[in-house]
């Protein structure tokens, strides 16, 4: 969410006692007199990434001090960035562990100051002798502290109902809490152990209007750490070490849920006598569609204007508000875009674009449109406009006989374009290209597992007809192309048109190079996948194979399969037996697609399995147990012969690095290697090297964020000690994780960086994605998970709405150019092999200095595709690139000596 207020101070005529209107942006400070700064080493100690507001009158300096606190055995440093109210960033710099920075804006104008900060695993505190600063506590942006806090204060504003607030606390490390009122008395107490550390309570008239406080505090029987606080209801979520410190928008929007649906509406922060002869205009339109909800002018406003929107599912809505004095002029602004979502309130993370739009030329006047493309799909939003450099009119791309290649560009409106049909015609009789246009559908997706933000991202590539295209709002657009694998080299076009109404036009010719060249496949290399078939219960065999052809299509070359969950189970008079009909369909199928080992046979949660079905606990009953958990290996092992299962390996207990999962999985893999199977497991930290490695084979170690391996350095120690214990070194983290603020969806880069250039630089065999297709509940809702574990879908593609195929993502597509990426890179050192294997002097020579500046070009990319090393796509294109140029080099060579 992003506030913009603009505040007339002279026109309200506050008294000094209760507001004092010197501060710009539309913020008021609510309580008057002067302030006590907290002594030094007292202040509020924060942790993880947040942003502090620093108010600054007329005539004051922006001055503040950061300092980082040492936590446990980490080093990380505080990294801090300062902004102005526009969101522009003024300054920035790195306080290293256990250092204090003093920093100083000495032109600083009279307005609000955002300071972000962030010291990752340690802690920091902000200081600074102006009077206001205070903290965010939102629901979005909970206020995390450890092991210090002083009493902070907030406004509870004329008017308000109901304040929430929730203290959230971690395994051992939680807090007690006690809310007062101004005058000291306690209005409610509380803790993190209780009711899930949520209070609620009615603000009785006589407290309304003033600054309350909540203490946090020790709670016996735990350690008082780590903490996090949450404020809601009809306040400001933010709070101050003194209440005379705090500084508040005048006019605050703000969304409910109601059983109904949602309550949008403003929030005014002063008392009614204070509005005397003001008028509020109130605005409520749903985004996207620009549906107004409510509109209605109000005289005298006072506490809360609202409107109920009655709906199920999503309802997102834009909220403006505009107070006027009595000569129409402009005394205060707000606006934001909220959204209500299943009983619970999401805030939306806005794409910005500051940028010009280009200038059209006669032409695009005349067609109603103009042609652009960006190197990252996903950066072209809605609300996205073409800069100069980005439009064009003809797009070549490179391709080998055999290979597809997915082309997007965008279509930016100059004017309404009903109906408009985008196609793309043929490359000329008899070449047997495809070319299948898909359009990209922005929605609303969740920006992390169980966050109450989300954003609009470009995700589904469908096939439609035809698309109302609207004035000023982008329309993306890919072309899936296929070329067959007995296709001559040459140069193939084809145009891409926009037929409206009785106009047609072409938008873009595509050109296909086709390599005189195929792409090899690397032996031995792994591209699994996760492909979530439960769902495949419900499908018929033609269903089946086509989800498995697409797989293979997209360079997947094995999956895990889950023999426990698809058998038919049973258990009588101390026998196990199984039948395997519609596990051997799976198998015959996935044989069929071209898809082979080695694979992933999952037994995860075995022991629960073997409970079920025979009733025996491991706990009560250890050898009836264990004979039958034999048992079940003994029919798993007879079926893989019978049936003669690709190469696999069996896996037991997912992430098992500490506690319970990790001595289950020690237990299990013990007696699966007994049994004389391969194991496998997603694994991290010590425990493999520690308590695994006996019982390991394929060490799949998780690479979520570069996790495990976060440099070239730790990766190559990592291998190294793989190989040393005679496992196979594989790895996971391509797929749809929204880890560590990694997120995957809605992006060609991530899966295409990490299933490519960095797969080839780890040096492993292995890159399993997870996952495929797992929603929570309505694929077609990012929102309905309310109140599950992890509440985002897991969706690397969709289904149709009724369910009979898939539709590709930019995820997916992402995934299939980083296995292509890998590809071309492992063809041109097999030109490189041949030419050095030639024995003719110039195309050894060639061979020679193609592979030097192919290992340049790998180690010139960054180690990861996140922070400051973040790769982007145009240079991923740019190395591929110039990796064909190389190999054509050496293929001319090879062949005309």
């Amino acid at each position: 969410m992003k506030l913009r207020f603009v505040l007339l101070a002279g026109l309200l005529g506050f008294s000094a006692s209760q507001a004092q209107p010197a501060i710009e942006d539309g913020y008021i400070r609510p309580v008057g007199g002067t302030f006590s700064q907290v002594p030094e080493g007292q202040e509020t100690r924060l942790r993880g990434r947040q942003t502090v507001q620093i108010g600054v009158g007329a005539g004051e300096t922006l001055t503040f001090s950061v300092r980082c606190h040492k936590v446990g055995r980490y080093d990380n440093p505080a990294e801090w960035t300062l902004a102005d109210a526009a969101g522009t960033v003024l300054q920035s710099g790195v306080v290293p562990m256990g250092e204090a920075a003093d920093i100083s804006l000495a032109d600083a104008k009279p307005g609000v100051y955002a300071l972000t900060v962030d010291a990752k695993l340690n802690a920091y505190s902000v200081r600074s002798p102006l009077r206001n600063l205070s903290y965010t506590a939102s629901e979005s942006f909970p206020l995390k502290i450890i092991y210090q806090v002083p009493r902070l204060h907030f406004w509870v504003p004329v008017g308000a109902r109901e304040i929430r607030a929730t203290v959230r606390g971690q395994g051992v490390e939680q807090a007690a809490f006690t809310i007062r009122a101004a005058d000291g008395r306690i209005l409610a107490a509380g803790n993190s152990q209780e009711q899930e550390g949520k209070i609620a309570l009615e603000v009785p008239s006589e407290a309304a209007g003033q600054a309350w406080s909540i203490e946090l505090s020790e709670l016996p029987g735990f350690t008082f750490e780590d903490a996090s606080l949450v404020l809601d209801g009809d306040l400001v979520p933010d709070v101050a070490e003194d209440p005379a410190r705090l500084l508040l928008p005048m006019l605050t929007a703000f969304a409910q849920p109601v059983p109904a649906g949602a309550e949008f509406g403003l929030r005014l922060n002063v008392a009614a006598g204070e509005l005397a002869g003001k008028r509020l205009e109130f605005l409520v339109r749903e985004v996207g569609e620009g549906t107004i909800l409510a509109e209605r002018t109000l005289d005298n406003p006072s506490g809360r204007i609202s409107t109920v929107v009655e709906r199920e599912g999503l309802i997102h809505a834009e909220i403006v508000g505009r107070l006027l004095d009595g000569e129409n002029r402009e005394v205060a602004k707000a606006s934001a875009k909220l959204a209500v979502a299943h009983g619970k309130r999401f805030t939306e993370i806005e794409h910005v674009e500051i940028h010009p739009a280009a200038e059209p030329s006669w032409a695009d006047l005349q067609a109603g449109y103009q042609v652009f493309r960006r190197a990252e799909p996903g950066d072209i939003r809605p609300n996205s406009r073409p800069r100069e450099e980005e439009l064009t009119h003809e797009w070549t791309v490179r391709v080998a006989p055999g290979e597809f290649e997915t082309v997007y560009f965008a279509l930016y409106p100059l004017r309404d374009l009903a109906g408009a049909s985008v196609r793309i015609g043929s490359f000329g009789n008899g070449t047997g290209i495809a070319g299948e246009l898909r359009t990209v559908r922005c929605w609303p997706q969740l920006t992390d597992w169980n966050s109450s933000t989300f954003h609009i991202i470009p995700e589904l590539l469908e096939l439609r007809e035809a698309t109302d295209l609207r004035q000023g709002r982008a329309q993306q657009y890919a072309v899936i192309v296929q070329v067959p694998e007995d296709l001559p080299a040459g140069v193939y076009s084809a145009p891409v048109e926009v037929q409206s109404g009785d106009q047609r036009s072409r938008a873009l010719t595509l050109t296909v190079e086709v390599l005189p060249y195929r792409l090899e496949t690397p032996p031995g290399i792994v591209w699994g996948l996760y492909p979530d078939s439960a769902r495949w219960a419900a499908f018929d065999e033609a269903q089946i194979a086509a989800e498995l052809a697409d797989f293979r299509h997209h360079g997947m070359n094995a999956l895990m399969l889950y023999p426990l969950a698809v058998a038919q189970w049973t258990w009588q008079d101390g026998k196990m037996a199984a039948d395997f009909s519609r596990f051997r369909t799976y198998l015959r199928l996935y044989r069929e697609a071209g898809l082979g080992g080695p694979m992933v046979m999952s037994i995860q949660s075995s022991e629960g399995f073997i409970t079920r079905l025979t009733g025996f606990r491991r706990d009560q009953h250890e050898a009836e147990f264990w004979g039958a958990y034999r048992q079940m290996l003994a029919l798993l092992k007879q079926e893989s012969v019978a049936d003669q299962w690709p190469e696999f390996a069996l896996h037991s207990v997912d992430e098992p690095h500490s506690g319970p999962t990790l001595a289950e999985a020690v237990r299990t893999l013990a007696v699966i290697k007994e049994a004389g199977f391969k194991t496998f497991n997603t694994c991290y930290g010590k425990a493999v090297r520690e308590e695994l490695d006996p019982y390991l084979d394929y060490r799949c170690y998780n690479n979520i964020g570069f996790l495990s391996m976060e440099t070239p350095e730790a990766t190559r120690l990592l291998r190294e000690e793989t190989l040393a214990s005679q496992d196979v070194f594989w790895w996971y983290g391509t797929g749809c994780y929204t880890n560590r603020k990694l997120i995957q969806d809605g992006n060609t880069l991530v899966n295409r960086f990490m299933g490519g250039v960095h797969f080839w630089r780890t040096g492993a065999t292995g890159c399993w994605s997870w996952t495929f297709l797992r929603p929570k509940r309505d694929p077609y809702d990012d929102f309905d998970g309310v109140g599950m574990r992890e509440g985002k879908d897991a969706c690397m593609a969709y289904h149709t709405p009724d369910g009979k195929a898939l539709v590709p993502t930019l995820q997916w597509e992402g995934l299939r150019e980083g296995v292509d990426d890998y590809r071309h890179l492992h063809t041109l050192h097999a030109f490189i092999r041949q030419g050095q294997a030639s024995g003719q002097a110039r195309v050894v020579e060639l061979a020679k200095q193609a592979e030097t500046k192919a290992e340049t070009l790998v180690e010139s990319l960054p180690w990861t595709c996140r922070g400051d090393d973040q790769v982007a796509t145009a240079e991923l294109d740019r190395f591929r690139a110039r990796v064909i140029d190389l190999a054509l080099e050496l293929h001319q060579a090879l062949n005309n000596p």
